[in-house]
C-alpha cells in the first residue's frame, strides 16, 4: 500500500477527498470552512468535477500543504469558496456513490 505522499502525488483530488470524508481538511483553515454554504446544493455533479480539477491545478505545483494553502488564500473570495463548494460537493458525491451504507 502506498505511502500518503506517494498516493498525493499520484492523485491529488482523490487523496484530499478521502481525508475530507474522514473530517479532515488540511488545505483549509477553520474561518473559510465556517463560511461553507452547506444549503447550496444546486451546483452539478459535472460542474462541480470541473471546478474542483481547475482549482486544484492552481494548487498542484506547490509541495506542501502551507503552500497550498498561501495560493488558496491568494484566490478571490469567490473562487476560494466555489472551490470550497465544489470540494464538499464532490465529498458527498463520494459518500452517497459509495459501497457503504450509513445508518
Amino acid at each position: 500500500m502506498p505511502d500518503n505522499k506517494t498516493q498525493e502525488r499520484q492523485d491529488p483530488i482523490h487523496y484530499y477527498l478521502q481525508l475530507g470524508r474522514s473530517g479532515q481538511f488540511p488545505l483549509f483553515f477553520k474561518d473559510w470552512l465556517e463560511k461553507v454554504n452547506m444549503i447550496q446544493k444546486k451546483s452539478k455533479s459535472r460542474k462541480s468535477i470541473r471546478l474542483l480539477k481547475k482549482y486544484f491545478k492552481k494548487i498542484e505545483k506547490h509541495k506542501t500543504i502551507d503552500k497550498k494553502r498561501i495560493a488558496i488564500s491568494a484566490m478571490s473570495d469567490d473562487e476560494r469558496f466555489e472551490f470550497l463548494n465544489s470540494f464538499f460537493h464532490a465529498i458527498e458525491e463520494e459518500i452517497l456513490n459509495s459501497e457503504h451504507k450509513y445508518h
